[in-house]
């Protein structure tokens, strides 16, 4: 299926902001075309890369800690010594290489979210309404989910029907049940169960499920079923999990629709459904399907190709662990992604309320770089593309101070400081001079610009420069080894003109008129240059989480359903 991949160029209404955004998709793949994989041949450049680094922020790497089950607070430091792990710093440059390679984009977990309506005539009303859940009948809501007992059988799960569940007052629930009445449980009296929903101002009910009835029909869950369960990560932590609960007990009540051939469970009668679409039906097929060899797998390798001639050492610090700790402090919180947030993570071409696409939303197709022989004319929106954060200034304040809005999302740490420097090397072996530009321009990034490596990446931390130089080897009896390499004598050599070289290449491949001094003049690459940019960064008021008094002050309404807000583009924040 098509995709639409237009993102709307100026907000002036429904504006959000995140410590997040995204570098869009490149709309096709460049290949390499002309990787060396004979490892016994001098036929490309070896050597290494020298890395000096310098926190910019606060940064956090978790230490390793096997004695205890609760995670280190502690700073990466095996033997004492502070340091970088390689893979961080490989898994850094490998997602900067595929982003300036114009490579494949398959490292993301395809699957269906998760969504619920809880408002009629709502953004996502239509999409909700289409699974058959409820109606409005005669001046009053009718609920058509259905309900039943579910039961393991073997290793297989089993549903007995009941024809509807009854309505209860909450506060009826609430005398009956006594001190036992406590929200998201589920209580058994006599042969019925009380499913007890959630204190959300303006509910009025909970529900019962009465008992299994002698001619009940019985559903068979499919193993797609189970898998489709559970693959509802934003589901409240306060809900049941209906297979972990059937781990200690016989049966379960549960609420649930059939519709595409599935069976969707649920803990209420308003269940959450999944969308119709997989996130890879947003992805251009291009980018993830029948891939061919791009330049981020023949640098680092595959498990279907080729084994990776990059290695990454750790980095070191020469610094006491003492003198550069900040001190162990309680975060703020470390929030998960949410990719349900289809207002951030899909293009869009409006702002306004009623007008922002969602999972199951189609639009007009316009011709243009990503799509220029297109000829379907609907199809849906692509996801924004790839996730970067926006740097923070040094003094950001990333604890939190106030111990009474604590919550599990806030995790005690003890970062190093700004200031601190490690070294380290990464070792190459038989890259072409066009792969060799590529790694060195991941790497040496423009004169103001900083990675971000670590955690808390959203409250400020991570943000380091990396200054490199380039030495390789030139002796023909010890090239043929990579590890023999290591006692062969290296030559300094001038990094520009493989920087050129990937330039030219890259311009050429896809046509870039823009690119005349660096790639970072590209229209695309630019806003990731943005992103980049510790010296130019937006004022941290302009890429912090929304609260809920933003939520709350749009035309009057406090409904975070009709409050929705478009994740602008770098450039117009």
């Amino acid at each position: 299926m098509a995709t639409m991949n237009e993102h709307i160029k100026k907000i002036t209404k429904n504006k959000s902001r995140a410590p997040y955004n995204f570098v869009g998709l490149n709309g096709s793949v460049v290949k390499n075309d002309h990787p060396i994989n004979d490892f016994g041949s001098l036929t490309g450049y070896s050597g290494f890369i020298t890395l000096s680094i310098e926190t910019k922020t606060p940064v956090f790497i978790r230490d390793t800690q096997i004695s205890t089950a609760e995670p280190s607070s502690n700073f990466f430091s095996p033997g004492e010594v502070l340091r970088i792990p390689g893979s961080s710093i490989r898994g850094l440059f490998r997602n900067m290489v595929e982003m300036i390679t114009y490579g494949n984009f398959t490292n993301f977990n395809d699957q269906q979210l998760y969504f619920r309506a809880m408002k009629a005539g709502g953004p996502l009303a239509s999409a909700y309404k289409s699974y058959g859940i409820s109606d409005f009948l005669g001046g009053s809501v009718v609920y058509k989910t259905q309900c039943g007992i579910m039961k393991r059988k073997g290793s297989n799960f089993e549903i007995s029907c009941i024809s509807k569940p009854l309505q209860i007052l909450k506060e009826e629930a609430r005398k009956l049940l006594n001190r036992d009445y406590k929200p998201y449980q589920i209580l058994k009296r006599g042969n019925s169960y009380y499913c007890i929903t959630g204190d959300i101002s303006n509910k009025k009910n909970d529900w019962i499920i009465p008992a299994i009835e002698t001619t009940a029909k019985v559903i068979q869950l499919k193993e797609s079923d189970v898998n489709l369960y559970e693959q509802d990560r934003n589901r409240s932590k306060d809900h049941i999990n209906f297979f972990d609960y059937l781990s200690s007990k016989d049966e379960v009540p549960v609420f649930f629709v059939q519709i595409g051939g599935h069976t969707i469970l649920g803990n209420t009668v308003m269940l959450r459904v999944p969308y119709l679409n997989l996130i890879s039906d947003h992805i251009p097929e291009i980018l993830h399907k029948d891939v061919s060899q791009d330049f981020a797998s023949a640098i680092f390798g595959s498990l279907e190709s080729n084994p990776s001639r990059v290695i990454v050492e750790d980095c070191f610090s020469t610094q006491e662990i003492e003198a550069q700790s900040v001190g162990k402090a309680f975060s703020k919180a470390l929030q998960s992604p949410k990719p349900t947030s289809y207002q951030h993570y899909l293009c869009q071409i409006s702002s306004e309320p009623g007008s922002i696409a969602n999972y199951q939303t189609t639009s007009r197709i316009k011709k243009g770089f990503n799509n220029p022989d297109q000829t379907e004319e609907f199809g849906l929106h692509e996801i924004r593309g790839y996730k970067q954060y926006w740097h923070k200034s040094e003094n950001f304040e990333w604890r939190e101070t106030n111990s009474e809005v604590r919550s599990d999302m806030c995790q005690e740490i003890n970062p190093v400081k700004t200031g601190t420097r490690f070294k380290g090397r990464v070792f190459f072996n038989n890259l072409t001079r066009i792969e060799l530009g590529a790694l060195l321009t991941a790497i040496q990034l423009p004169e103001d610009c900083c990675h971000k490596i670590g955690l808390g990446k959203p409250i400020g931390l991570g943000s380091i420069r990396i200054e490199s130089e380039l030495f390789m080897f030139f002796d023909d009896n010890n090239v043929k080894d990579f590890y023999q390499n290591l006692t062969s004598s290296p030559i300094r050599q001038n990094e520009t003109e493989f920087i050129n070289n990937f330039r030219d290449f890259l311009k050429e491949q896809i046509k870039s008129k823009s690119i005349v001094h660096s790639i970072w003049e590209n229209w695309r690459l630019s806003k990731l240059k943005k992103m980049l940019s510790f010296k130019e960064k937006p004022v941290d008021g302009r890429t912090t989480y929304l609260n809920l008094d933003d939520f709350s002050k749009i035309n009057g309404k406090t409904d975070p359903e009709a409050a929705k807000k478009v994740l602008p583009d770098p450039e117009d924040i």
